[in-house]
Formats: structure tokens, C-alpha cells, sequence
């Protein structure tokens, strides 16, 4: 109903340009603006990316939720531990599953794997939080909201040139393609563990 009284209407892509259209909002009322970062404070180059073969590095930027599937990411790299026992999980982020989050990883015996900072960052802070990692984690569950959601996180990875699992939402394929962006930078899987499996054997091959 807002969208009536309002001279813009500003969506992230163009799915949810389609849904409003759909739901009576006049086309020519919207604009797509995607939230994609700033190189002010990203800067222009690509930052440098841990490829040591020794060491690999996840990491996780954002908010703590149940629905952004954190401890689905955690059960996949417990269980992936067996096979790259070099793995490290870095989490950076606050939120209301934060203690639940904390609570698990405690439970997992995982304190020695996993970093996990447990409070907000800023924006500017994320090259830094990035830097280094040979993989960035997006777990987000499918479910309606995140159908239709293009996570800022996985945009981060992308421009800052680091290799991303995702989950295997197929709107996730329209949105980055669509947009022109790199999607053969995310690595999508049946599952999280067969996903961290996959790219620790395409590194020990290279």
C-alpha cells in the first residue's frame, strides 16, 4: 500500500522488480539499484587471496541468523575436517542467533577451528575481515525470503575476488547473470560439505 503514496520505488534486481510489478506497482515507478559495494571504501583492486595449499581459510560477514544458515556451514565443515584437516572458519558478525551460534560451536569442540568475533564490524572494516580468506561462505536457507534475496556478502566476495560457496537457489544464477557478474566465481553444490570437498580437491590438483 506505501508504494502508492511514493514517486520511487527502489528494488536490488530485477526479480524484485517483477514481484512488485506483479503485485500492482507501476513499472515506471521502479528503479533497480543494485547494493553492491562502494569502491570508495573498497578500493579498485582486488585483494590478495590465500591460495597456500597448506591452509584453507572460510569466512563468514555479516548478520547472525537463524535463516543465513550458520550452523548448517558449521555441521559441513566439521564433517569436511576429516578430509582438509588444515580448514579454518573465520565468523564476523552479531545477531539474534549469536549465542546459539556460540553455544554450538562450543558444544562441536570446534573453538580451535573456528574464530568467532560475535560483534559488529563496520563497512569500511570488510577488505580487512576478507583479506586472506580462499573462500567466502553465503549459507543462507532456502525459504521465501531468501529466494528473492542477492546477499551483500556474496557481492563483497565477488569484488573483492574471492571464490564464494552459495546455496543452490536457482534465482541466485539469474540475478548474477543478468547483472553481468562473475558466476563462475560461486561454487554451487548439492551440499555444503560436497561443496568444501569440491574445491579442496580441485586445489590439491592444481
Amino acid at each position: 500500500m506505501s508504494t502508492r503514496f511514493a514517486d520511487r520505488v527502489i528494488c536490488v534486481h530485477h526479480l524484485h522488480k517483477e514481484v512488485l510489478i506483479g503485485r500492482g506497482v507501476p513499472a515506471t515507478k521502479i528503479t533497480i539499484l543494485l547494493n553492491v559495494p562502494d569502491p570508495k571504501l573498497f578500493g579498485s583492486e582486488m585483494i590478495s587471496v590465500n591460495n597456500d595449499g597448506e591452509l584453507i581459510r572460510l569466512v563468514y560477514h555479516g548478520m547472525i541468523a537463524t535463516r543465513l544458515g550458520l550452523d548448517i556451514a558449521v555441521d559441513a565443515f566439521y564433517k569436511s575436517l576429516e578430509v582438509i584437516p588444515n580448514a579454518r572458519f573465520n565468523i564476523y558478525g552479531a545477531g539474534d542467533f549469536a549465542d546459539q551460534l556460540e553455544q554450538k560451536i562450543q558444544k562441536m569442540s570446534l573453538g580451535d577451528r573456528i574464530f568467532y568475533s560475535k560483534k559488529a564490524f563496520r563497512v569500511d572494516q570488510i577488505p580487512n575481515i576478507v583479506k586472506g580468506a580462499t573462500l567466502g561462505i553465503v549459507p543462507n536457507r532456502k525459504d521465501l525470503a531468501t529466494e528473492y534475496m542477492l546477499p551483500v556478502k556474496l557481492l563483497d566476495f565477488l569484488y573483492l575476488g574471492v571464490p564464494v560457496i552459495a546455496p543452490r537457489l536457482k534465482r541466485y544464477n539469474i540475478i548474477l547473470t543478468r547483472n553481468r557478474l562473475d558466476i563462475m566465481n560461486v561454487i554451487i553444490r548439492r551440499t555444503w560439505q560436497e561443496s568444501l570437498l569440491s574445491y579442496a580437491q580441485t586445489k590439491r590438483n592444481e
